[in-house]
């Protein structure tokens, strides 16, 4: 018999500490994690393994020229049952596409 297939996810972090510890959360959960620090990584991410993904975990604030919003939204708009979490420790941007939802976390309560 094989082994069964972990729920895939993608942690988008610009941050490596805390992608870091953002994977080693999901893997204690039993998820496969898939990391990288812009939206560009996620997007070929999501390309290649689109259909498998079980969520989509990304911050705002993203290395390179497209933000974790943008990348919600591209990913609603090409896998529209894939869950995102966006997180951020400063207000978010603009708008979020729906259904989408933002909530702002603080390290430093």
């Amino acid at each position: 018999m094989g082994q069964a297939m972990r729920p895939l996810v993608p942690v988008m972090e610009d941050d490596r500490a805390q992608r870091e510890v953002l994977s080693a959360l999901f893997e204690e959960s039993e998820m496969k994690v898939l990391q990288g620090e812009g939206a560009e990584a996620a997007v070929l991410l999501l390309e290649e393994f689109g259909p498998h993904l079980s969520l989509l975990f990304t911050d705002v604030q993203l290395a390179g020229n497209v933000d974790g919003a943008k990348l919600a939204e591209f990913a609603n708009q090409h896998f529209p049952n894939l869950t995102v979490i966006i997180t951020s420790g400063r207000p978010c941007p603009k708008q979020l596409p729906s259904p989408h939802r933002y909530n702002i976390h603080s390290a430093w309560g």
